[in-house]
């Protein structure tokens, strides 16, 4: 249960770093591209190069939304939760004294069927960048991160 309890703790921490990093890509995306649409109707006078400007940004808007960040940020999202769950399901297990079989493969089984439902998780982006901030909350205070 030990090690259910940390993997749901880690799977957790790395899908919520990935649905913030997500999140932010979609936002500064639409923002920046919002941004340069008004900037380039204020400056040019053209009619073909307003045109052209707005052709290009919604281009670029078309482009974001078919990349399917809104999917990675619900699917990560929905992989944070359930790891949660999983997560204080074996602490709670493992601060019972008589810990039955039946509910501790059941624990296991559920969090391991999320697990693999779930998105991938690039390593790279979410912890090596976030290290500290992450492992601050570090619950397993015999095997460090």
């Amino acid at each position: 249960m030990q090690n259910v309890s940390e993997s749901a703790w880690w799977t957790k921490h790395l899908s919520e770093s990935m649905a913030h990093i997500c999140t932010t890509a979609l936002v500064l995306g639409v923002i920046g591209a919002l941004v340069a649409l008004i900037i380039a109707l204020q400056t040019l006078r053209e009619h073909t190069a307003q045109v052209n400007t707005a052709r290009i940004v919604t281009g670029f808007l078309m482009l974001l939304l078919s990349t399917g960040l809104i999917k990675l940020i619900l699917g990560y999202a929905s992989l944070a939760k359930k790891a949660g769950s999983s997560e204080a399901a074996a602490t709670r297990l493992l601060q019972q004294h008589d810990l039955e079989q039946l509910h501790a493969f059941r624990v296991m089984y559920e969090y391991h069927v999320d697990r693999a439902a779930g998105l991938i998780i690039r390593r790279g982006f979410g912890i090596c960048a976030r290290t500290n901030s992450t492992t601050h909350g570090w619950p397993f205070a015999s095997r460090p991160p």
